[in-house]
């Protein structure tokens, strides 16, 4: 299944003619989480403004290398988003292949001896986005991944 979106713009370039059409799609698999989008204030009490919702989604930048992004969809009416809101989640939830627990092992002197901080820098905020469960262990010593998998109740986890 596709989503397709049209994007028009007009910029404030030398000419008043000067105008951005763009055509692009999105596909729903790329799509790892859906939330409500807000705006608070700090008089305002509850839940916040609702603005729409927000997308979150993967795109393939290269071969090996992937992008997040959002796409924001907005509509004032509660009734409106909710809607698109449930349907989403059940569409995502319909990726029966997705992960909802991970065991993560982190070796601190891979990538230049920067696995850490890329880990809890990059990867982990798109995972809770997702909504994904983690165990996150950071190696000690040569051979200890492979001691942790040894002793690690791997049906707790879906990779």
């Amino acid at each position: 299944m596709v989503f397709y979106h049209n994007t028009r713009f007009l910029t404030g370039g030398d000419s008043k003619y000067d105008v951005l059409c763009k055509e692009e799609f999105i596909e729903l698999k790329d799509i790892f989480s859906v939330k409500l989008k807000r705006r608070y204030s700090v008089k305002q009490q509850g839940s916040g403004t609702l603005l729409g919702i927000t997308l979150f989604i993967c795109l393939k930048k290269e071969q090996n290398k992937l992008k997040d992004s959002t796409l924001d969809l907005i509509n004032l009416s509660e009734d409106h988003c909710d809607v698109w809101f449930k349907q989403f989640k059940k569409i995502l939830a319909g990726f029966s292949n997705r992960p909802k627990s991970l065991k993560i092992i982190l070796n601190p002197q891979s990538h230049k001896k920067e696995a850490t901080q890329v880990y809890y820098e990059k990867v982990e905020p798109l995972l809770r986005t997702a909504g994904i469960k983690t165990d996150v262990t950071i190696t000690e010593y040569e051979g200890h991944a492979l001691s942790l998998l040894k002793e690690c109740e791997l049906q707790e986890f879906d990779g």
